[in-house]
Order: structure tokens, then C-alpha cells, then sequence
């Protein structure tokens, strides 16, 4: 499914434009999550951190974690659809 795909990929599949996504994506997260929160989400947007999310996901709690997910969906759902 699209999610085996690359991030920028797997955006493209989704009749997403990358740029204007991402820019909406950073409003919409600073007002929605953590700065490791953030972190994350642009990094996953990057697509090229793997390490640095390993790492920052692993100090991060479960909760925080979830929070980041809904968050990221609740961003999504704000941006992909035209912003």
C-alpha cells in the first residue's frame, strides 16, 4: 500500500504538492505538537533522517508518541486538502 512508499512518494501518490504541503504542515504543527514533535514531522517529510528519528523517537514516551501521530493526521487531514 502507500505506505511501504517513500514520504515523497508516497505525497505524489496522494496528489499532494510537496512544497505548499510542507509549509502548511509547519504552521499547522507548531501549533499542534512538541518541538521533538515537529522535529520528527520534518524530518519524516525530508525523508533522509532515519537515524536522527530512530533516535529521537526512542527517548520520546509512547504517549508522546501518540500525540505526535494524531497531531501529524490532524495536520494531514488540515493540508492535503488544498490548505
Amino acid at each position: 500500500g502507500p505506505d511501504d512508499l517513500p514520504a515523497h512518494r508516497r505525497s505524489r501518490a496522494l496528489g499532494v504538492d510537496r512544497d505548499k504541503f510542507c509549509q502548511c504542515g509547519a504552521k499547522a504543527a507548531r501549533a499542534a505538537m512538541s518541538e521533538d514533535g515537529r522535529r520528527l514531522m520534518v524530518w519524516g517529510m525530508e525523508g533522509n533522517k532515519r537515524q536522527e528519528i530512530a533516535a529521537l523517537q526512542a527517548k520520546m514516551s509512547d504517549d508522546e508518541k501518540m500525540k505526535v501521530l494524531g497531531a501529524g493526521l490532524e495536520v494531514f487531514g488540515q493540508c492535503a486538502g488544498g490548505g
